[in-house]
């Protein structure tokens, strides 16, 4: 598994064991999440990415620290998030949301679009694909 542009409340070297087991919750079938919490094969991954999306009324350039408040509490903040599946080295599908998170291991927010996009990314069909290279991978 690997990440990019980890969202606020995460170092980077933390987000891929955050985004496992975030994948585990989603329902997927078993085994499936683990098979992308190693990083040791880079052939079977899940690729996740995190933009910060501009505001709708446009950016602010600030040249000060943030509020107390808003250091202190968080601020939601549009993102959007794309999951890349890659099975055999072969790039298999992408899935991407925006939302709007404040970040961190508690949002409820951060946690559903992970969910909802790891059961989009292992739809139907890669489970399929997954068994199919699970099979020839023990011949």
């Amino acid at each position: 598994m690997e990440a990019y542009g980890a969202p606020p409340g995460f170092l980077n070297a933390d987000l891929p064991r955050y985004l496992a087991q975030q994948m585990a919750e989603a329902g997927s079938p078993t085994g499936v999440s683990s098979r992308f919490q190693d990083t040791a094969a880079p052939p079977n991954r899940v690729e996740w990415s995190f933009k910060w999306d501009p505001y709708a009324g446009g950016e602010v350039r600030r040249f000060a620290h943030p509020s107390m408040s808003e250091s202190l509490f968080g601020v939601h903040r549009p993102i959007t998030i794309r999951a890349r599946l890659y099975l055999g080295g072969a790039y298999l599908r992408l899935v991407s949301e925006q939302a709007i998170i404040q970040g961190g291991r508690r949002d409820p927010d951060l946690a559903a679009v992970i969910v909802r996009l790891t059961q989009d990314l292992l739809a139907p069909g890669v489970h399929n694909s997954i068994d199919s290279l699970r099979l020839s991978a023990s011949r």
